[in-house]
């Protein structure tokens, strides 16, 4: 893990707490910046590393984050072995229909049977012995924990540290739920844009606005000619090239890249009579 002051860790500053707060909320609406979230609560805290995981999320067809900057042999050591026989998940899990709460490792089990665990060893080799975690629940099950790590066991520094994640608590659990309903929704976005791709004929996916969100492949090919169908600025637009006495445009603005005599005159010109 990242070796900082750990041994002052636990005094978050108005500084620190909004640059956490800012990051939360940016990877809220981008997964790939929740490593960036682990780092800055490093950072903020003065801890020796810090760590996101999202327990049951599997469930629900979402994919699980666990984001920590732990080095990568102990991560896949942890992956591969200690994950499995982890003394404090059982009784973390237990926990997790609560909205929210904040805890120490020792306030799950005892100290001699965490250091009794066949993985403590490996984590003594992070420089840690204590950490201190922020579990949020959001619809249902859907759960989330911030976590950072310290050398101290117990004392001033983990009841400070115990303060600070409490502070970020409405903030990592609303930045959590606009995480979920985007990862839903861009799920359901992938299997429309899936359906449409299957159709034969042009399709186009627009928003309520009328925004141009996505077009399929066959309708690809349709804009590439620019005959009477174009896509400018996010906009699909129609254009009729030869009014007739039944149906007219209404408008006759003219798109910048339509032909330029994509309008003629409004009033088709009259038959003559071939004798006069």
């Amino acid at each position: 893990m990242v070796n900082g002051g750990g041994a002052q860790a636990g005094m978050l500053s108005e500084e620190g707490f909004d640059s956490i707060v800012d990051a939360i909320y940016e990877a809220a609406l981008d997964p790939k910046q929740w490593a960036a979230v682990v780092d800055i609560t490093t950072r903020a805290f003065d801890a020796v590393g810090a760590s996101i995981f999202t327990p049951f999320v599997e469930k629900f067809g979402l994919e699980p984050l666990w984001s920590t900057n732990a080095d990568p042999e102990f991560i896949a050591n942890y992956a591969s072995k200690w994950g499995q026989t982890d003394p404090l998940l059982p009784h973390l899990l237990r926990r997790i229909p609560s909205p929210a709460f904040v805890y120490r490792w020792d306030d799950l089990i005892s100290r001699q049977e965490y250091e009794a665990w066949d993985g403590y060893a490996d984590i003594l080799r992070q420089h840690v012995r204590q950490g201190v975690g922020l579990m949020v629940n959001t619809d249902g099950h859907r759960a989330g924990q911030l976590m950072v790590y310290t050398w101290e066991i117990e004392g001033p520094r983990v009841e400070e540290l115990k303060r600070g994640l409490k502070r970020l608590e409405r903030h990592f659990q609303r930045a959590l739920q606009v995480h979920w309903h985007l990862t839903e929704a861009r799920r359901t976005a992938a299997m429309a844009t899936l359906t449409l791709d299957m159709f034969r004929t042009g399709a186009a996916w627009l928003s309520a606005t009328g925004e141009l969100l996505y077009t399929n492949s066959e309708m690809d090919a349709v804009i590439a000619k620019r005959d009477g169908i174009y896509a400018t600025n996010g906009v699909l637009t129609f254009w009729i090239a030869r009014p007739t006495r039944r149906w007219r445009p209404r408008s006759r603005r003219q798109s910048p890249s339509a032909p330029a005599d994509c309008w003629p005159s409004a009033r088709p010109a009259r038959r003559r009579s071939a004798s006069t």
